[in-house]
């Protein structure tokens, strides 16, 4: 059995979810072949990079090192978007974008701040935050804060 998907990051969850149930037959040999720019930071296309790596072969394609491409357009899309603008990661570096559907902080910022140490915050004060989820897969937040050290 060969599954092939194209345009991957566009094919819905439950789609790959169909798929993934019919992995159990053990007298079938499988293939399953995913195509497509990671255009989404989440979903199970992205999961083959991120959390579910372990479990595909992968590969990133860069147009800048493919032969044959235009690299004059390349040049002009650099000029116009910006190499780390995330158009330009999708579509040229094969690389899926720093934000996300109705993100506000690109995710590579909050990265960062998670491996910030906060020291020297123990007599200021305390406050409190919500942020509510409204709709999609968001789920509603509360933090704690004290000067520069947070809590979830």
């Amino acid at each position: 059995m060969v599954v092939i998907f194209d345009e991957a990051s566009e094919i819905a969850d439950v789609i790959w979810e169909t798929i993934e149930g019919t992995l159990l037959d053990e007298n079938t040999e499988m293939l399953w072949l995913c195509f497509g720019n990671p255009a989404k930071r989440d979903g199970r296309f992205a999961q083959c990079f991120g959390s579910q790596r372990h479990r595909w072969i992968t590969r990133q394609i860069d147009s800048r090192q493919v032969e044959g491409c235009k690299l004059e357009v390349i040049k002009e899309w650099q000029e116009a978007y910006g190499e780390d603008s995330d158009w330009f990661r999708v579509v040229v570096k094969g690389a899926f974008p720093r934000g996300g559907f109705n993100q506000f902080i690109a995710s590579d910022t909050v990265s960062a701040c998670r491996r910030y140490k906060a020291v020297g915050y123990e007599g200021l004060p305390k406050g409190i935050g919500v942020d509510p989820a409204r709709f999609g897969s968001d789920r509603s937040a509360i933090i704690l804060r004290q000067a520069e050290k947070l809590r979830f």
